[in-house]
């Protein structure tokens, strides 16, 4: 059997079983930009501290009742946070404080570890022709050859 990179590989039969190597997302992330809360703070003022960017450690931050934490999408999601209000539903107050919403839901515009596929997860059988719609689930589950 010979391997193919999967720009070479498509109309050609799958000769085993491909697994995903990952959960995805890799971990609990923010679905928008917006602010990470506690879900108690409902209708609430809250003040609005740190600040965390894609990409950008979470380290030492920590969401509390009455505090919130500046989030971008895609960042990981701080200790202690319980969901992710987007930064149009909230009331900017000034001196960094903002008053959130009703009914914040556990978990919402949180994108939560392997929700999308799970590690282990069967991602294609074999037998299958390689098709162009397979192109990006293979390279987001780390294959670059078959």
């Amino acid at each position: 059997m010979r391997n193919y990179s999967i720009e070479n590989g498509v109309g050609r039969v799958l000769f085993k079983d491909y697994f995903v190597s990952y959960d995805l997302p890799r971990f609990d992330n923010s679905a928008m930009d917006g602010y990470a809360v506690k879900v108690s703070d409902s209708n609430r003022v809250v003040q609005v501290g740190d600040v965390v960017y894609a990409g950008s450690s979470v380290d030492g931050i920590e969401v509390k009742d009455g505090y919130a934490v500046k989030i971008m999408t895609g960042s990981t999601i701080p200790l202690g946070c319980e969901a992710v209000v987007p930064v149009e539903d909230v009331t900017l107050l000034g001196d960094g404080k903002v008053r959130l919403p009703d009914n914040i839901k556990l978990n919402s515009m949180i994108r939560l570890k392997g929700e999308d596929v799970k590690k282990g997860n069967l991602l294609l059988p074999m037998y299958n022709a390689f098709k162009w719609v397979f192109f990006s689930t293979f390279i987001i589950s780390g294959y670059y050859t078959y």
